[in-house]
């Protein structure tokens, strides 16, 4: 699915497009419309999804403290949450609000939906517009709309260095290379491995290599002590016939 197909889904009318269903999989509501909400109520840990046009398919069946998956019929299956309900909130305009926590999702990060209702029809380099972590979103975007790269279809591959200003905007840049706008090869040097490794081997061309390195090793996340920006480098070289410039 690509970015116009995902707009022209979003202007549906009374389209159930997300169900939120129970442990055992039973739908216990589905909706026209999913926003993802600042939390004003002062716990970081929370967050909050506003439902619209919610059918009471099973309502009565949600209660507080269930644990329950978020689905969609957009990004063929791609999109799939799990979380616990933390607060539920019912409003008389049409909306159902939910107060979330343990969030267990997967390549989705929150804020992707609204992404997307704003950028999905962009093109080019469009995360050099994003600072930091929220490079993720455009990531999690990526993989909603297109999924996992199957293969490659031209050569040689080149990779801008000059691009890559921090660890995220490698996979950002590797991605766009690959295949394009929304181009998704992994968020991680674990997922990363995994996509390459099925994809035919092919020729890859490096550009402005040291100083692309050295921008992702200045920026590795915390949770990734004792990993560098060899690791990805020797990930890529296993999976392609690597020229660095």
């Amino acid at each position: 699915m690509n970015g116009e197909n995902f707009l022209n889904i979003e202007k549906g009318n009374n389209i159930k497009k997300y169900y939120v269903c129970d442990a055992e999989g039973n739908e216990l509501f589905s909706c026209e419309d999913l926003i993802e909400c600042h939390d004003f109520s002062g716990m970081s840990y929370h967050y909050l999804f506003a439902f619209s046009g919610v059918s009471n398919h099973n309502l009565g069946g949600l209660v507080n403290g269930q644990f329950v998956t978020l689905k969609s019929s957009l990004f063929s299956g791609r999109l799939d949450v799990a979380f616990t309900v933390r607060k539920i909130f019912k409003k008389k305009n049409g909306l159902f609000y939910l107060y979330i926590e343990d969030l267990r999702q997967g390549a989705y990060e929150f804020g992707t939906l609204a992404f997307l209702q704003l950028r999905a029809n962009d093109t080019g380099r469009i995360w050099l517009d994003m600072k930091g972590d929220s490079k993720r979103i455009y990531l999690s975007a990526s993989y909603l709309l297109n999924g996992e790269l199957c293969w490659l279809n031209k050569e040689p591959i080149i990779i801008e260095g000059k691009y890559i200003h921090d660890y995220y905007s490698f996979f950002c840049e590797i991605g766009y290379a690959l295949s394009g706008d929304f181009g998704y090869a992994g968020n991680s040097i674990y997922s990363l491995g995994d996509i390459l490794s099925g994809l035919s081997k092919k020729d890859l061309v490096w550009r402005d290599s040291d100083i692309s390195l050295k921008a992702i090793d200045n920026t590795i996340p915390s949770g990734y002590q004792g990993r560098s920006s060899y690791d990805l480098l020797a990930v890529v070289e296993e999976n392609f016939n690597l020229i660095v410039e």
